[in-house]
């Protein structure tokens, strides 16, 4: 088994693609895929992939350092009341 531990499938450029690029993966014995949180934008977008399939794609949260700018408190904070509304890997 492989397991991918850096993916941002949960991005709108992957969406369309999202049900054959799992597939693909599984099909090469990738059975399980890491995802790492960029910024209060990509929360959502996050655990929906996570919870649709949760077998394979397990959420993790955090701030990407690309994304830490003047508002990074307010960012902090969001990511902070993530932690009481969903549940992470890492």
């Amino acid at each position: 088994m492989f397991i991918d531990t850096h993916t941002h499938l949960y991005l709108s450029e992957f969406k369309e693609e999202i049900p054959a690029l799992i597939s693909a993966c599984l099909d090469k014995k990738i059975e399980k895929l890491f995802l790492p949180n960029i910024d209060s934008s990509t929360i959502d977008d996050l655990i929906s992939l996570s919870s649709k399939y949760p077998t394979v794609c397990f959420p993790m949260m955090g701030l990407h350092p690309c994304s830490v700018k003047e508002n990074y408190k307010e960012e902090l904070k969001e990511i902070e009341n993530s932690f009481q509304k969903n549940k992470y890997i890492a």
